[in-house]
């Protein structure tokens, strides 16, 4: 059987509205951790929360693509595979971002060799993981939780 254009757009529709939610939150959790800190969010914050808004976001996309890939397997494995994909996919986007991030600000500052390349993003997906720990780090723990719960339950389930 094949999936009528109906739950194809029913689909698409709840991915995109799953993925705004992951950034919109991860935004939200990281923005007033932030402001609670010091009250004022510099350039330096504003800029990472908008790296991981986006990060979040595209991640939710994927993961929810790549989460056809357990549609077929109980609710247990298809909660733990969307925890880890979701996870590190997040990681490695913001990881990603980050690092283009740096080669567009600051182009002079990166050498381009191989192994230039490799340590500067390296310390781009650093720079991001350690963006994410703070007092904030029990609420995104929570949302990367409940994006595998939600990955889980709503996500797709069966592939025809």
């Amino acid at each position: 059987m094949e999936e009528s254009g109906f739950y194809t757009t029913v689909g698409f529709i709840l991915a995109v509205l799953f993925a705004a939610v992951m950034g919109l939150c991860v935004f939200a959790v990281l923005y007033t951790d932030f402001a609670t800190s010091g009250g004022i969010v510099n350039d330096r914050e504003r800029t990472t929360l908008r790296i991981v808004a986006i990060a979040g976001a595209s991640a939710g996309l994927l993961a929810w693509w790549m989460q056809k890939f357990a549609a077929h397997r109980s609710l247990p494995i298809r909660l733990i595979y969307g925890l880890l994909i979701y996870m590190v996919i997040f990681a490695a986007l913001g990881g990603l971002f980050e690092f283009g991030h740096g080669l567009i600000a600051n182009p002079g500052s990166v050498d381009f060799s191989p192994s230039g390349l490799y340590f500067a993003s390296l310390g781009a997906f650093y720079t991001f993981a350690i963006s994410l720990l703070g007092e904030s780090i029990f609420a995104i723990a929570g949302l990367l939780v409940a994006a595998g719960v939600i990955l889980a339950l709503v996500g797709p389930k069966k592939i025809y």
